[in-house]
């Protein structure tokens, strides 16, 4: 695992002694499921589910055909514990992140873009044997 950037990646928060980032964003390498290297990049998180969802009703038609599943649902995906890493496989010309984590008693990926203060959902599906396989050892392991 390697830290990048000058500061310390972690200070402990009162109450819960839980370390918690102190920068606003700190990254490692990691290796996912099937050999695929991605710049992991943990934003804090705390606040991101007040946030205002947005889509495309289009697209938003088009993941419920595809994949069964309603982007109103992103608003109960759960942020706070989601493994979070930025979508680096190609050019997209704006920041793109997943995240892979539980709605309900299900594990999800989100695919969403920070637009104009809101986050806009460009996919959600349930997630796949080996995405579920990476959350558990985020997880268990922290990383």
């Amino acid at each position: 695992m390697t830290w990048l950037g000058s500061k310390a990646p972690f200070t402990t928060l009162g109450g819960n002694g839980r370390a918690a980032p102190r920068i606003e964003n700190f990254y490692i390498y990691k290796k996912l499921a099937g050999g695929m290297y991605f710049l992991y990049i943990r934003k804090y998180q705390q606040g991101l589910t007040a946030m205002k969802f947005e889509w495309v009703d289009e697209k938003a038609r088009k993941n419920i055909a595809k994949h069964g599943v309603s982007f109103e649902l992103a608003e109960v995906f759960d942020f706070d514990n989601a493994m979070i890493f930025e979508d680096a496989t190609e050019d997209y010309g704006e920041e793109r992140f997943v995240g892979i984590g539980f709605i309900g008693n299900k594990i999800h990926q989100i695919v969403y873009t920070p637009r104009n203060g809101n986050i806009r959902v460009i996919s959600l599906r349930r997630a796949t044997k080996e995405e579920i396989r990476s959350y558990v050892e985020y997880i268990e392991t922290g990383y």
